[in-house]
């Protein structure tokens, strides 16, 4: 785990694991970590003890999620199905429970209740004292199963989970469940034919307003939909063609920051529904893009030239970006 000064890039602290950390989060100067050990780690954020564990604990299976911090709790699911609630002072164990199948995507919160939804479809709501208030166990179109591998994405009353099938469908691979009762409200529906064939979805949903967009498979597109029905809205084009995405977006002021499988990281104004700039952080070049990049076929499973970005921007209070490439590459983008 590394801390880096936001101004410059330099590094501060490094905390050191024997295996790989799939997951950090932050609150009341502990940052809580979690990886493929089965550790789950608070550490030091600042101070005199900055990077040194406040506390350790082993919970015995492999992490792959960000932490999620509310009320105190800092919550990891795991591989085994198992999602614990840690307090996030004393790295004291408080509840566990269970759902079936691995939870590769994380659990999400509106602040009183956990929600958490499983690779096998397994979805349920938790209070914060860890009693279950609903369980479902979710499928696709016809009964069809599904996976889950990205986190629930809360929603005002609703509860918007993303999954994976097999083949390709005429419809995007969304559904949204009542937040109080688990069951299904809406499946969607693409209304504006946006696209013949729509694939996987493997990253949450962020919000804007009365919309939800994420990034499409198979594609170069951002898609916004309604968030109340389901129904595709708009499409914007940002990049080259590629077949992975895994990136969720991020969103400030108005702005959709979307890191795509090119390298690319691509700014989108949801309320013109246009790509407003571009930059390449798939390797150290400025931001400059490739040669190769205009080419027909630069991405399709991989990019020509440079990295992939699997994971999410974050947008930091000045509005600074930082995103990180599969290159082990981290990029501050911002300027006045």
């Amino acid at each position: 785990v590394y801390a880096i000064d936001l101004s410059s890039g330099n590094e501060i602290w490094h905390f050191e694991t024997e295996n790989d950390v799939n997951g950090v989060a932050y609150s009341e100067d502990t940052v809580v970590a979690a990886g493929d050990e089965g550790r789950v780690w608070g550490i030091i954020a600042t101070g005199a003890d900055q990077g040194r564990a406040r506390w350790s604990v082993d919970i015995g299976i492999s992490v792959f999620t960000n932490p999620l911090i509310v009320e105190g709790l800092a919550i990891v699911g795991d591989w085994s199905g198992e999602v614990t609630a840690l307090d996030l002072t004393t790295g004291e164990r408080m509840w566990r429970m269970a759902v079936a199948g691995p939870v590769r995507g994380g659990v999400a919160s509106d602040g009183r209740f956990i929600y958490v939804v499983s690779e096998e479809g397994g979805a349920a709501a938790v209070s914060l004292d860890g009693t279950v208030v609903w369980r479902q166990d979710l499928v696709g179109d016809a009964g069809s199963p599904i996976r889950v591998f990205a986190a629930p994405t809360v929603a005002s009353n609703l509860l918007i989970v993303p999954f994976v099938r097999d083949d390709l469908y005429a419809q995007p691979a969304l559904m949204a469940l009542d937040r109080q009762s688990g069951q299904v409200r809406w499946r969607a529906v693409d209304v504006g034919s946006l696209k013949e064939n729509w694939g996987n979805i493997r990253s949450s949903p962020a919000l804007i307003g009365t919309l939800m967009v994420f990034g499409e498979v198979y594609s170069n597109g951002l898609i916004a939909m309604d968030v109340a029905s389901g129904e595709t809205r708009w499409k914007v084009d940002a990049g080259p063609f590629c077949n992975p995405h895994w990136a969720s977006p991020a969103i400030a002021n108005g702005t959709v920051y979307l890191a795509r499988h090119d390298g690319g990281l691509y700014a989108i104004d949801a309320s013109q529904g246009q790509l407003a700039w571009s930059v390449y952080v798939g390797d150290d070049t400025g931001g400059r893009w490739p040669g190769s990049y205009e080419d027909d076929d630069f991405c399709e499973w991989t990019p020509k030239e440079g990295d992939s970005v699997l994971s999410s921007p974050a947008v930091a209070p000045d509005g600074t970006v930082v995103v990180g490439s599969l290159g082990g590459l981290l990029t501050a983008v911002g300027d006045a």
